[in-house]
């Protein structure tokens, strides 16, 4: 089983829901993870076998 790790910082709120949309479009094929900036941590990346990274 493959996860995913979308990890964002938006201060508006866009990037925060072209995050969102990312991964409603992976969660089809894998667990999908949806992370702000301010709380990911270095495991979570590690873990992840795929990490999509947004900010403005």
């Amino acid at each position: 089983m493959q996860e995913v790790v979308v990890i964002y910082w938006s201060g508006t709120g866009n990037t925060e829901m072209m995050a969102e949309v990312i991964a409603e479009g992976a969660k089809d094929q894998n667990i999908v993870r949806l992370i702000n900036v301010d709380q990911a941590t270095i495991d979570d990346v590690s873990n992840a076998d795929a990490v999509a990274l947004g900010c403005p």
